[in-house]
């Protein structure tokens, strides 16, 4: 898993590369378009206003079933982090809710930024300008991850 860190280190900080020459579109790690439609499609298309609560609560966990793949490389080094280390292994639980917290924190960015009146186009201009920031800083974690896997597996 750690070698598997260092991977999508690598894939990351290409990604960043890509991004700085204006090739957002192109990066490698990010949900594949036909995952990105149904996401779309279940927003958009799904939500019914009738039952607006009930159908937002099932159409959120259909969302995060379907970004797991992209949310998932974060979560299986950190729990392997966690489990190798034994003094964090008393801590594991309260770990994983402060990561959840930090997942949470930046859709709570938006959601008040929607709230306050900013459109969906100035939105996604401030996301894209700062994708590359976001995919050096994920190359970093990547890699603190794999070494800390590596370095707990030799032990």
């Amino acid at each position: 898993f750690g070698a598997i860190a260092l991977l999508f280190s690598g894939i990351s900080l290409h990604d960043y590369f890509k991004i700085r020459k204006g090739k957002l579109k192109e990066i490698t790690l990010q949900l594949p378009d036909r995952i990105k439609a149904k996401i779309k499609e279940l927003i958009w298309k799904k939500t019914s206003r009738k039952y607006f609560l009930a159908s937002t609560f099932v159409i959120g966990i259909l969302i995060g079933v379907l970004e797991f793949p992209c949310t998932g490389q974060i979560y299986f080094p950190i729990i392997l982090v966690l489990r190798e280390i034994p003094s964090l292994r008393m801590h594991a639980l309260s770990y994983l809710i402060l990561y959840n917290f930090m997942f949470i924190i930046p859709l709570l960015v938006v959601f008040a930024f929607v709230y306050l009146g900013t459109t969906s186009d100035r939105l996604s201009k401030f996301l894209e300008e700062r994708s590359g920031t976001v995919k050096l800083f994920t190359s970093m974690l990547f890699f603190i991850l794999g070494i800390a896997l590596i370095f707990l597996g030799m032990n």
